[in-house]
Order: C-alpha cells, then sequence, then structure tokens
C-alpha cells in the first residue's frame, strides 16, 4: 500500500487501535532535499505527533547512514531508533562485511524492539555481530537485543566454493582472504 507519511488524518486511520507503530516508512537514496525533507522528516514527524496524541510507542526505523554524513544520511536521525545496517542475504562488499544485518535478525530486531519494556528512547544499532563491525556501544542489550548471525561466515563460504569449483574471486569483491 502507498500512503502518504504527511497526511495526520490517513496516519492516524492506519494507527486506530494501535498502542504502537512500527515506523519503516521513508525514501531510498537519490532524491531531491526537498523530497527527502517532505517524506523522511515530515512524514516521521507526523508519525510522532500521532504517537503522543494518542499515547502510542514508536519503534522506528532509520537507516545506518545517519551516522557517517552520508548523502543518503539527510534525514534518518529524527526520531531515532532501529538503524539498519545493510539487510542482505549475504554481505556484498568490503563494506557490508561491517554493515551487514541477517533476515532474520531484522526480524528478531524488531521483535525485541516491540516486546521490550518501556525504554525511554533506545538507539540499536542493526547489525548482525559481524567479525569486522566498527559499531559498538548502542542500547541492544536494554531492548533485550542479541544479534547472532556474523556476516564474515557466508562472505567466507562463497569465496571457499568459488575458489574450490575454479571460479575464481566473487566479482566486485577486492582480496579480502588477509583479512579475514
Amino acid at each position: 500500500m502507498t500512503a502518504n507519511l504527511t497526511d495526520p488524518e490517513l496516519m492516524d486511520t492506519f494507527r486506530a487501535g494501535a498502542d504502537m507503530i512500527v515506523h519503516f516508512g521513508g525514501l531510498n537514496s537519490g532524491k531531491s532535499i526537498e523530497t527527502i525533507i517532505s517524506g523522511d522528516v515530515m512524514g516521521t514527524h507526523t508519525i510522532f505527533e500521532i504517537a503522543c496524541k494518542n499515547r502510542a510507542r514508536v519503534v522506528n526505523a532509520s537507516s545506518n547512514h545517519v551516522i557517517g554524513f552520508y548523502p543518503q544520511g539527510a534525514s534518518p536521525g529524527i526520531g531515532d531508533g532501529l538503524r539498519i545496517g545493510s539487510c542482505l542475504p549475504q554481505p556484498t562488499n568490503e563494506r557490508t562485511l561491517s554493515t551487514w544485518l541477517s533476515y532474520g535478525g531484522l526480524v528478531r530486531l524488531v521483535i525485541a524492539a516491540i516486546e521490550a519494556e518501556r525504554t525511554d528512547f533506545a538507539v540499536v544499532r542493526g547489525a548482525s555481530p559481524n567479525a569486522r563491525s566498527w559499531w559498538h556501544g548502542d542500547d541492544s542489550g536494554r531492548i533485550g537485543f542479541s544479534p547472532v548471525d556474523n556476516g564474515r561466515d557466508p562472505c567466507r563460504d562463497e569465496r571457499v566454493r568459488r575458489r574450490r569449483s575454479g571460479l575464481g574471486e566473487v566479482p566486485g569483491w577486492p582480496d579480502l582472504q588477509h583479512r579475514l
């Protein structure tokens, strides 16, 4: 379903009867700053206003790009909550070896956030416990989230499989053997 997050009446209709809002709405990179402000900033503002008015709790997902001044991170700092890393079937390049979050990890993260006792405010980095992770020190313990997958393993498995079958390196991946 497509909906305008800046429409308070429509958002209030969706919220009716719920005491929690799980907010994943937003725009991908490559949009104009006006579009991002309208969709991400004002849309998130609308969600939080509706939640406040109705005393509903918000689990707000945002991009990991908000940390580090990436162009894609122009707006997700509004209403911080879950900072989603690179949620993919497996890591695809050197960067995602650090930020990878398995699909199962995303599900467990959202469930932990929903089931957590009142936190007032928590920022949780949505990433698996990757051997190469540079993210440390978030509030995952406060919501009972303990990631279990490791991005190194699928990467190493694919590299080993390709070498054993004579396929060579994974296209686009630098030689990471000495770092894994």
